[in-house]
């Protein structure tokens, strides 16, 4: 979806949560092959400020408009096509 939707503007993120290092974050983008999926890994800084906006659990998937507003959140594993394709469609259209 990250690469299907950046045209129009989506980006999709995935939070350490762990408390890794840059290096070994850098690390994990090649170990999970996140270095050309347009997903980007969030590090220890911008996962803290997201859960002080957001307060995610753990695994959380958050769909938040460029502006901040939360537009729905899932906790758990989330099944993309069935799940979170729909609500992304809609925005994408609608933008």
């Amino acid at each position: 979806m990250a690469q299907q939707y950046a045209a129009q503007g989506l980006v999709v993120a995935v939070a350490d949560t762990s408390g890794l290092g840059t290096d070994q974050l850098v690390n994990l983008t090649y170990d999970w092959d996140l270095q050309d999926t347009g997903i980007a890994l969030l590090t220890a800084a911008a996962t803290s400020r997201l859960s002080a906006a957001y307060h995610p659990a753990v695994p959380d998937t958050i769909l938040v408009t460029p502006r901040g507003v939360v537009l729905d959140r899932w906790q758990g594993s989330v099944a993309v096509s069935q799940e979170l394709a729909p609500p992304i469609q809609s925005l994408v259209n609608h933008s």
